[in-house]
């Protein structure tokens, strides 16, 4: 599993880049969300291109990135790759519109947020009041990114009892990415200033 190493964020970020590999963990959250305020103080670049390959992971350490990335004064560009999945999902389409673009192998996945809960039956009620609240904003926020527009198109078609699999072009016509880049010949490189 890749590490999500201070050193390595640190080499990234001289370009401007953020990457997410591997399981969203809440210090890979802390991470990211640290290299966003960093890039955004040292005003050394016009965007932040965040690299996203992950499962997915913590939900509320997306949310955490997500409400950072609404809060950058620099637009946040997004690619995917590989696997863009769950919490990544959430992460991914939350890019500046027109960019964000999914490499023409990626794999994508929705699904409904899983927990386990533990405790007194209080303790249970107030979790579930935690999880509702969660459903809530994460319909909301498809619904904010993408082209499903009303709660029962989100839970009819991504957020299932069963996993959503997408490809890259399917991703694009429900709107969570904004081309599928690479299919005809096209070379990318990093944004320079």
């Amino acid at each position: 599993m890749y590490s999500h190493s201070a050193e390595h964020m640190d080499s990234l970020e001289t370009y401007g880049v953020i990457g997410l590999w591997g399981v969203l963990t809440e210090e890979a959250a802390a991470n990211i969300a640290e290299s966003i305020v960093r890039i955004n103080r040292k005003r050394c670049h016009d965007c932040i291109q965040m690299i996203i390959s992950s499962p997915g992971g913590s939900l509320m350490g997306a949310f955490g990135i997500v409400d950072l990335i609404d809060w950058s004064k620099l637009p946040v560009f997004t690619t995917g790759l590989g696997l863009v999945a769950s919490a990544a999902l959430t992460i991914f389409s939350s890019g500046a519109s027109g960019h964000r673009v999914l490499l023409p192998n990626t794999s994508v996945l929705s699904h409904r947020f899983s927990t386990t809960i533990s405790g007194n039956h209080a303790q249970i009620l107030a979790d579930r009041k935690h999880q509702d609240i969660l459903h809530d904003r994460l319909v909301r926020h498809v619904i904010a990114h993408s082209k499903l527009k009303t709660c029962e198109q989100v839970e009819a078609l991504v957020l299932r009892e069963v996993d959503t699999w997408l490809t890259a072009e399917e991703a694009v016509e429900m709107g969570f990415a904004d081309e599928v880049y690479g299919t005809a010949g096209q070379k990318g490189e990093l944004h320079d200033e």
